[in-house]
């Protein structure tokens, strides 16, 4: 189709810094998909998004989760053009790319992004987007994979169900109103698209066409392309691969004429044809739907829920914003909901935050908002509360309303208004400063969800921000506050309408709790008996209608106030004309960049070089001048190594409390800079040797600031007797138990991954080691410790990347402050002589497990099984590792979980130690572990079998060519974007992190940690993993070759195998999982059927019946016999009720036995494989490790 079909329009977008090489355009198709188009020549791959607005508020009442269903479904099964149903994951996975999708309650929204590795950066892109573009116009809907996806939601879910957020965000429903369908169960699980459907007669497949066809249609699209290519290249793919998506739910496939000269649009579709400022398609689509419901209403009783969990207690504060009956604009509430969470989740002195966590009731505070619903917001306090904390949970909430909202509604209105227009100005330095790093699929997703929204409100111009600005960009006469009358008079009134807001949403009646914890340790009055479980979630909860006020005031003469001014604002930036002027200027470089062609950038980043060493420090440097992000900023990490201590769980320990004492003093001091993008984290060593890294990052003229603070608190420890007090000591050891008890809160899957480091490095102290360690440290260890850590031998490594102007300062004020490093001279050494090996090698013919429980309230078990293949240090070895990753990329996950569903998550891929490589299957199931062992075992043989089939050129042309192209298209050699991070111990979170979670995230940091443990390791070449790979050796590699190799180190049937499974089994007793399934299954069933019976009965009735179904039939018949109604349960619904209850509990016990696959499949795969080495059980993992076998 030509681009001349094409409506351009013509938006001045205000772009950052990094965008500068950047084209933006915006457009709409000739069926009406609004499409946004972005041209980056130094982007390595290209991407697109696509959002449709429905999403589960759309779910017909009888089957939740059926948009979820279809969003699966629309990529899994194929299209009329290209019915294959794997040639989709197919074509991105072997080409190295990634894909996602997403159902939210308005939206669904389907991305991929692939490398540019083909000669022509369209061709492999354009084949991508004519597969991808056909589910949109006419999608399979295959009956078979209609039953796989079903399994593939249910696993989804299951990983739900022990995820806090989701079971806060739940709790959210069953508070929401019973008339708006944000109140009812999304996600979708086997009972409600396979089990109910069933008994109710339903179609599947034609819920699933009706839906389609009602619901995707072009009107209802927004789409976003991101690449290398030019503008035109762009548009043309768009219009291409797009334009025939029908226009409207009644219409058929949308064919504009191929001449534009003679394309008229209809009269109704002229009248439909509305500026770009009046596009709002969430607003259209859904506010007719909602009828006037709102999702909370005033005058619902119940509002407080509470959740009975065995996890660290939290509390949840919703305060609905509702557009509806209220004076302010939807541009109003979208400036004054992105100013909340400024104010209200502060941490400084004089905040609610900064309050509780002296008094010890919380150790974190989050302020957020939920788009929950068009024209209904929430705003959200979360906190996580110490034990201290949740019994005191009415004085929070009497505090929070009687004394934090007052104080901010009603008083400090000047300083409100100073506060606001230096947020204002804030807002604008980390809009310039804002990374171009950002996956290119996940700019375009957001981008594309973001279009659909009130463009009114948000004008097209501020797309790239997220929300609009609050002076206009052509007004010349407002400045900051403080700057002139006029602009006093104008944040004043701001600042008044931000207080209206506070007294119209923070009220009592608005508000609603969501509350976890133990049931037996709460102090509001909720017993055993007013509890009753969620069928979806299988939680127990209840509610009530409002938290009883405490019988006794609470007297404090904490002086709540305002933010006080931000003294890490730049001196360059204290200006808001300044900065509108910067703006300006960054925006109108982006947009003079040309719309018809690009040149790829193909420049290499450059390294970092050695700036001073002597035999106490090494100083690295990277100036990165070409990372705009990073102008006048920069990312310092300076490491201490204290070598006169031993390692060992006691100094790990002191270390994990010396930085959350640290962090509890730091935090105040800096909080001001975190709000400008500043980061800091803190990192005892991973490996439980005695060092400590800081990582921080922010304006290199405030950074040496921070950096003063660190020191000053650690010297302080040791010098000041009175410091820490007490009460800080017991705050920081509490928040070190917090953190392993999430650890282990961790599903079981993580717990395994980390397991496996625990067992096979030296250094990683159990849990069980860590938590004893703690126990016995006090306030007098722990000062003698840091003392003897401030007096030790100390080794600094100091690495400065980004604007260099500190550099020479920061290492002058260290040695001077701390580690006297310069004392001896700077000169050239041998590097670092104290460093030793520190990975257990497994010895050739070992096949090792380790067993252990996992948390108490996950049902799953998993398994991680970890091949070892070589050192790290061996490139041979790494270079064939990462191919065989790359094979097991191409068919692990859907021979294990597609096809066979053994797991609800199954991942493999590289796996790096500190010194040695391996091959890791990572597999989350309801299955034994031992089961799931031999699953692995028999794919291994599987693979091993493909592979010997093959031929020579086969092998050439169809694996090792294609990997040799990802690898130049420059991507990792590990391509699975499921697989897990490769090296775990570099992706750990560290103990501590201050500042922006995106920043603490993005690629910009990843690199720069990366960089240090590199400098750390003496790995001076910095080579990437992909660079790691010796490309001549699999340029030259005959199959027999790798055959041999996969013979002797992967294959079962090697007697040279090293091999080592953490196998990690549920704690909670079987017959508890079985009977809860039953009852919940259960309850559901006679509820549809009509047959009401009290939740305490039929809680008997499934316990006497011991999970046996001949007992279940005969209890349920005498209960129902005494009611004289066993004729009607005998001959309505027992025969049913048995085959729902056996297709539920097939998906736990049934799918390791039974394969789903076809004949073929069958015979290619052997369910007899046996290890030729015997399993051996690893009893004391401590003894293992210090004892070579």
């Amino acid at each position: 189709m030509s681009v001349k079909h094409l409506k351009y329009y013509d938006v001045p977008f205000l772009t950052p810094f990094s965008f500068e090489g950047r084209a933006h355009k915006l457009c709409k198709l000739p069926n009406g998909i609004l499409t946004l188009l972005i041209s980056d020549p130094t982007e390595n791959s290209s991407a697109c998004s696509l959002t449709v607005a429905t999403g589960s508020h759309n779910d017909p009442i009888e089957v939740p989760g059926l948009a979820h269903l279809c969003e699966h479904m629309v990529l899994a099964a194929g299209s009329r053009k290209y019915p294959d149903p794997g040639l989709y994951h197919e074509k991105i996975l072997k080409n190295g790319g990634s894909q996602n999708a997403f159902t939210t309650g308005e939206q669904t929204t389907f991305y991929f992004q692939l490398p540019n590795i083909y000669h022509s950066l369209e061709r492999g892109f354009e084949e991508a987007l004519d597969i991808f573009g056909s589910f949109f116009e006419e999608p399979l809907f295959n009956s078979t994979i209609i039953n796989k996806e079903t399994y593939a939601i249910e696993s989804e879910h299951g990983l739900n169900t022990s995820t806090n957020s989701k079971i806060f965000y739940h709790g959210v429903r069953l508070l929401a109103n019973e008339n708006h369908p944000f109140n009812r169960f999304s996600t979708g699980n086997i009972s409600t698209l396979s089990s109910i459907p069933h008994l109710k007669g339903l179609n599947l497949k034609s819920q699933l066409h009706e839906y389609f066809k009602e619901n995707y249609c072009a009107t209802k699209m927004t789409l976003c392309l991101r690449g290398p290519q030019s503008i035109h290249s762009l548009a043309r793919l768009a219009a291409n691969n797009f334009s025939q998506i029908r226009m409207h739910p009644s219409q058929g496939r949308f064919s504009p004429p191929r001449s534009p000269t003679k394309w008229r649009k209809s009269p109704c579709e002229e009248q439909k044809d509305v500026t770009l400022e009046k596009m709002r398609i969430l607003r259209g689509t859904w506010l007719p739907k909602y009828h006037g419901n709102l999702c909370f209403m005033p005058d619902q009783e119940q509002k407080v829920l509470f959740i009975k969990s065995s996890k660290n207690p939290m509390v949840r504060f919703v305060f609905p914003a509702v557009e509806k009956s209220t004076r302010f604009t939807s541009k109003d509430l979208k400036l004054m909901t992105h100013f909340w969470p400024e104010l209200l989740g502060d941490d400084s002195h004089g905040s609610f935050s900064h309050w509780l966590t002296k008094r010890n009731w919380i150790t974190c505070c989050y302020a957020f908002v939920s788009e929950i619903a068009t024209g209904n917001s929430s705003l959200i306090l979360e906190l996580d509360l110490t034990k201290s904390g949740f019994q005191n949970i009415p004085y929070i909430v009497k505090i929070l309303l009687k004394q934090i909202v007052p104080a901010f509604s009603q008083k400090f209105t000047l300083e409100l208004a100073r506060f606001l227009s230096e947020q204002n100005c804030i807002d604008l330095i980390r809009f310039l400063y804002q990374s171009a790093e950002i996956s290119p699929m996940e700019e375009c997703a957001k981008l594309s969800c973001l279009l659909q929204d009130d463009l009114e409100a948000i004008d097209p111009a501020c797309i790239f921000r997220g929300f609009p600005m609050l002076i206009d960009i052509k007004n010349q006469t407002i400045g900051n506050y403080g700057e002139n009358k006029e602009s006093d008079n104008w944040w004043i009134g701001q600042a008044i309408k931000f207080q209206n807001f506070l007294k119209q949403f923070m009220t009592l009646s608005n508000m609603r709790m969501i509350i976890l914890g133990d049931i037996t340790e709460s102090t509001l009055g909720f017993t055993h008996s007013d509890l009753i479980t969620d069928v979806f979630y299988e939680f127990e909860y209840c509610k009530r209608k409002h938290v009883t006020n405490p019988k006794e005031e609470l007297v404090t003469d904490y002086s709540f106030t305002i933010p006080p001014p931000n003294c890490f604002i730049p001196s360059w930036a204290g200006s808001y004309p300044h900065l509108k002027n910067m703006l300006i200027e960054s925006s109108a470089k982006s947009q003079s960049v040309p719309l018809s062609c690009t040149i790829q950038n193909t420049a290499h980043k450059a390294i970092p070089h050695l700036a001073s060493q002597n035999s106490n420090h090494e100083m690295w440097v990277l100036p990165d001048e070409d990372d705009v992000s990073l102008h006048l900023k920069c990312i310092v990490s300076f490491e201490i190594f204290a070598l006169d201590l031993e390692a060992s769980p006691q100094s790990t320990m002191n270390l994990e409390i010396l930085g959350q004492i640290i962090s509890i003093s730091l935090l105040p001091q800096i909080y001001p800079s975190l709000k400008l993008g500043f980061t800091c984290e803190l990192i005892p060593s991973k490996k439980g040797d005695v060092r400590l890294r800081f990582t921080i990052c922010g304006f290199s003229e405030q950074l040496i600031t921070v950096v003063k603070f660190i020191i000053e608190i650690i010297r302080k420890i040791s010098e000041d007797p009175s410091f820490p007090s007490k009460e800080t000591f017991r705050r920081a050891r509490i928040l070190v138990r917090n953190n392993y008890e999430r650890a282990a809160d961790e599903n079981c899957a993580n717990i395994g991954s980390i397991g496996l480091y625990i067992v096979l490095e030296k250094y990683m102290w159990s849990l069980e080691d860590r938590l004893d360690a703690l126990e016995e440290i006090d306030l007098f260890s722990l000062k003698k410790f840091c003392a003897s850590f401030i007096e030790s031998t100390k080794y600094l490594s100091l690495f400065v990347q980004g604007d260099l102007s500190c550099a020479d300062e920061l290492n002058s004020y260290l040695h001077r402050n701390f580690t006297q490093h310069l004392g001896g001279g700077i000169y050239e050494t041998c590097g670092k002589n104290f460093l030793i090996k520190t990975t257990k090698i497994l010895e050739p013919g070992t096949n090792l497990c380790v067993q252990h429980d996992g948390q108490k309230d996950d049902p799953n078990n998993s398994i991680v099984y970890f091949i070892q293949t070589g050192h790290r240090n061996d490139k041979d070895a790494f270079t064939l590792s990462s191919f065989t990753a790359f094979l097991l990329s191409l068919t692990l996950t859907k021979e294990l979980r597609t096809k066979r569903q053994v797991g609800y998550l199954v991942t493999g891929g590289l796996r790096l130690l500190s010194d040695s490589i391996g091959l890791h299957i990572t597999i989350m199931s309801s299955g034994s572990p031992l089961d799931l062992e031999t699953k692995i075992d028999q794919y291994l043989w599987y693979l091993e079998s493909q592979i010997e089939k093959l031929t020579e050129e086969e092998f050439r042309k169809e694996y090792v060519r294609v990997y040799l192209r990802l690898l130049d298209g420059n991507c990792s050699g590990d391509v699975n974007e499921s697989s897990g991070p490769t090296d775990l111990l570099s992706e750990l979170v560290a103990n501590v992190q201050m500042g922006d979670s995106e920043i603490l995230a993005s690629p910009t940091m990843k690199r720069h940690r990366r960089l240090q443990n590199q400098i750390i390791q003496e790995q001076y070449n910095f080579s990437t993993q992909g660079e790691s790979i010796d490309c001549h050796l699999l340029t030259n590699m005959p199959l027999k070759q790798y055959l041999e190799f996969f013979r002797t180190y992967i294959t079962v049937n090697s007697t040279k195998r090293s091999k080592i499974s953490i196998m990690i089994a549920c704690s909670m007793a079987e017959k508890e999982i079985i009977n809860r399934k039953i009852f919940l299954q259960l309850e559901t069933f006679l509820k549809v059927k009509g047959f009401a019976i009290p939740v305490d009965d039929l809680q008997k009735i499934v316990e006497r019946s011991k999970g046996k179904p001949k007992n279940l039939a005969l209890e349920l018949y005498s209960s129902f016999h005494a009611r004289n109604e066993a004729r009607r349960l005998c001959s309505v619904v027992l025969a049913e009720l048995f085959k729902m209850l056996a297709m539920s509990l097939r998906h736990r016990y049934g799918n390791l036995s039974r394969d789903d696959t076809s004949r073929k499949d069958s015979q290619e795969w052997n369910s007899n494989v046996k290890s030729a080495l015997e399993l051996r059980v690893i009893e004391d993992i401590n003894l293992f490790k210090r004892v070579q076998l």
